[in-house]
């Protein structure tokens, strides 16, 4: 989990949208799909370290635009 954070951290700041949207889609089916270990996995690590990056909602805004 800590790797998969890693990454996501990295296209966020690289600004590499595309991927980072294909990577959260993976994040959003393990915990959909993931045991309480792996949804909490995802609840403690990748949600916190993704709220701590600047400007989110504007990058988040950026991903949907994207898919209209």
């Amino acid at each position: 989990m800590q790797c998969l954070d890693t990454y996501l951290i990295r296209q966020l700041r690289n600004k590499n949208y595309a991927l980072l949207e294909k990577c959260l889609q993976v994040t959003g089916r393990l915990y959909e799909r993931g045991n309480p270990l792996v949804r909490n996995a995802v609840t403690r690590i990748i949600v916190p370290d993704l709220s701590r990056e600047r400007p989110v909602a504007a990058i988040v805004s950026k991903i949907l635009q994207g898919k209209q």
